[in-house]
């Protein structure tokens, strides 16, 4: 696997200065177990654009780009890169209707609970309120009170951990679905690397 590591840097090495995006997934690889989903489809749409199998050996990659002249290579990893940030787009966008989808059935959840029992489910607001207070409290607690530097570990994994459900709880509570589902046709709708069209025409 180290030797497998050493390619992939050479590979993020060449490609670099016109594919920034796949080498820098390229250049983190770990030395040791499963390569990350990120690398693979890098791997893939490289070797796509080079004209070979996405499926091909990361040593065939390095080799290939070793055989081919520098004018032709800069125009592949540019096409490259454009596949790269669009293939990002597009998980991106998935992983946007994923979390939106999760928020409305919760919220569909609620509604539905307290139609059936007529009563306002109360665990959730307490939850909320817990969170919401417990955030505040150690945000108070790290800017006025004077605490001994082996426990502001403590506090500051505390903190990150209340200010992902502080930030949860104000999307479940403020966030705007029709202000999502824009976001995401406007993500959808976009065309990367494309100039401005001249109004005037």
């Amino acid at each position: 696997m180290a030797e497998e590591q050493s390619v992939f840097k050479k590979i993020a090495s060449a490609v670099g200065t016109y594919a920034p995006g796949i080498a820098s997934v390229l250049a983190l690889i770990p030395g040791v177990g499963t390569l990350p989903a990120a690398a693979i489809g890098a791997v893939g749409i490289l070797a796509k654009s080079l004209g070979m199998p996405s499926t091909a050996k990361p040593e065939d990659i390095l080799a290939t780009i070793q055989s081919m002249p520098d004018s032709e290579l800069k125009l592949k990893f540019v096409q490259a890169e454009q596949a790269f940030q669009i293939s990002k787009r597009d998980q991106d966008i998935k992983e946007l209707q994923i979390n939106l989808a999760d928020t409305q059935n919760a919220r569909g959840r609620q509604i539905e609970h307290e139609k059936i029992t007529g009563k306002p489910e109360m665990f959730l607001y307490v939850l909320s309120t817990i969170i919401v207070l417990g955030f505040i409290a150690i945000v108070g607690v790290l800017l006025f009170v004077d605490v001994p530097s082996d426990q502001t570990n403590v506090l500051y994994a505390l903190l990150g951990t209340l200010g992902t459900g502080f930030i949860m709880v104000l999307q479940y509570y403020f966030g705007s679905n029709k202000s999502s589902n824009n976001k995401t046709a406007m993500i959808y709708n976009s065309t990367p690397n494309q100039p401005k069209a001249d109004v005037d025409k």
